[in-house]
């Protein structure tokens, strides 16, 4: 694939493009459109709110990381011929940010006041970004989070007069988890994986011990942070069970690396949230995880 350098050219290939046989663009008013945002990529689902039922998907790649500034640009770009996008008779419009900058803190401890001190513990807030947080309803704790306000503004300039809601991603996948009724109810390590960033979640029952996101390239990067999590929770690898979802496939590198250090290792069913058409068969069922439960949250 070439690279393109000049930023007012496109810089994105689409990679994915699945559409419900049921879709009807005179029933948008009926829609909720869920976007998500990385450096690496652009993907955005619709779903239907009454009938539950997943009716399109659509996913981007650029082929480097972009700033948020160059992100708009290219944004700008997909936007100008993608009639559907440029849309605004959705019921609802949500939008997931991927980026490092979160901290979870238990429900009964927040204070709204002091929403920049919990994740300056963690990270640091930049001028260019903006405060969130987001209660979870099955969970007692709040997500507190920061989306770059120059993509924030942008989206919202796209669809004036609709609330934007958003979130970030490791709120998806929580919820994800906490909300389908999952094949395992004891403790368990979840992985969701896209390119450049991984998210490692440990659940037990419907209580998070554990949430964290990172970076990495290759699969010894995936296998060290996953590794870390066991030894900083002290967790067995020989019986707890690992669960991958995301842009993962079950011939590579990475699982083959994985299955040689943990025992049980498994792929997600597609959530139960939703219900899906014979077309998104060719959809791995683990993939988009996180996208599928973007219309689970509701600031």
């Amino acid at each position: 694939m070439q690279t393109i350098t000049v930023l007012e050219q496109q810089a994105y290939i689409l990679y994915k493009k699945i559409v419900d046989d049921l879709f009807d663009i005179d029933h948008l008013h009926h829609y909720t459109l869920s976007l998500q945002v990385s450096q690496f990529h652009f993907k955005f689902c619709i779903t239907d709110s009454i009938n539950k039922r997943c009716m399109l998907v659509e996913d981007y790649i650029f082929e480097n990381p972009l700033a948020a500034i160059d992100y708009t640009k290219q944004l700008e770009l997909l936007y100008e011929d993608h009639w559907l996008l440029k849309a605004g008779f959705w019921k609802s419009i949500k939008l997931s940010v991927k980026n490092l900058k979160f901290s979870l803190v238990p429900a009964s401890l927040f204070d709204a006041e002091y929403a920049p001190d919990y994740l300056n513990f963690v990270s640091e807030i930049d001028k260019s970004d903006e405060l969130y947080h987001f209660k979870h309803s099955s969970n007692d704790m709040v997500n507190v989070f920061v989306a770059e306000k120059h993509i924030t503004d942008w989206f919202k300039s796209k669809y004036p007069g609709k609330n934007l809601e958003v979130f970030h991603h490791t709120s998806l996948f929580i919820e994800a988890l906490l909300q389908n009724n999952a094949k395992f109810t004891d403790r368990t390590m979840h992985v969701n994986v896209e390119v450049g960033m991984m998210t490692i979640v440990v659940k037990n029952g419907h209580h998070i011990e554990f949430c964290n996101s990172y970076k990495y390239k290759t699969a010894n990067d995936l296998l060290y942070f996953v590794m870390f999590a066991f030894d900083e929770l002290n967790l067995d690898a020989n019986a707890l069970p690992l669960i991958l979802t995301g842009n993962i496939k079950v011939e590579s590198e990475h699982v083959e690396k994985l299955s040689k250090y943990i025992r049980f290792v498994y792929f997600s069913n597609r959530t139960q949230t939703l219900k899906f058409g014979y077309k998104f068969d060719e959809i791995a069922d683990h993939n988009y995880f996180d996208l599928y439960s973007l219309h689970l949250c509701n600031a």
